[in-house]
């Protein structure tokens, strides 16, 4: 089936100024952009005085749920893919008991008694079934230390330690986008800085995206930029600071 969006205002992220102008859409795929001549059997919609982009990538999301079901709301937007499992908060990898992971995320989630997933390819593959949007997962640092000491705060044994960066590893093989943070959550809040240090080498290693919810963003703002920074320096992973502000 082709698809003519006609005389639309093209707008294709690349920085230009909107330009008049027609894209043909054949099969799932964009065959042609600009002004050219249809082929005769296409369906036309007839885009004037309309925007016609690429879909928004909404990048912070907590939609971990909602995304697996038949939800309009980001795409009548123009949002068409959502990176979620943010703030140190994914729904995976579940315990065998995943009730400690819901009473973790449900608050984020808005979530109900009947989810969890064991690992990221579980939650992607269900994803990937999503009616409506395309979905990239975070790992969250919290939902990883929930599997492995529950919400025990503090240090974790050398075993925890090994156990916890197995499973990341495991998450991000499974096609987790990178790892997350949530550093003024509990247990997250308890983590010492060489655990982060060493979660953030495999995620380095995995040439893959660290995201972090920081400890603070009021009075401490300054030494929790620095304490972040200075964790990506020392592991060469690819830092992203959520929610870059400062709250009085």
């Amino acid at each position: 089936m082709s698809l003519l969006l006609r005389n639309g205002v093209l707008i294709d992220g690349a920085g230009r100024d909107g330009r008049r102008g027609d894209v043909l859409v054949v099969g799932e795929g964009i065959a042609e952009v600009g002004l050219f001549r249809p082929p005769e059997d296409v369906r036309v919609i007839d885009c004037t005085g309309w925007v016609v982009s690429p879909g928004f990538i909404d990048a912070h999301s907590h939609s971990d749920l909602q995304v697996l079901e038949d939800r309009r709301e980001k795409v009548r937007q123009g949002v068409t893919t959502e990176v979620v499992g943010n703030c140190g908060f994914s729904p995976y990898p579940a315990p065998e008991d995943p009730r400690p992971l819901r009473a973790f995320a449900n608050g984020i989630f808005c979530g109900d008694e009947n989810w969890g997933w064991p690992s990221a390819k579980a939650y992607l593959e269900a994803a990937a079934r999503s009616p409506v949007v395309n979905v990239a997962s975070l790992v969250g640092h919290g939902s990883l230390r929930i599997a492995v000491a529950g919400h025990r705060l503090g240090p974790l044994t050398a075993r925890e330690t090994d156990r916890l960066e197995g499973l990341l590893e495991e998450a991000l093989a499974g096609g987790a986008c990178g790892l997350s943070t949530g550093l003024m959550y509990a247990p997250g809040s308890s983590a010492p800085p060489k655990e982060l240090e060493r979660l953030c080498r495999i995620v380095a290693r995995h040439e893959k995206i660290y995201a972090t919810h920081m400890r603070s963003y009021a009075s401490g703002l300054l030494a929790a930029v620095d304490e972040q920074l200075e964790l990506a320096r020392r592991t060469g992973c690819r830092l992203q600071i959520s929610h870059f502000q400062a709250a009085a």
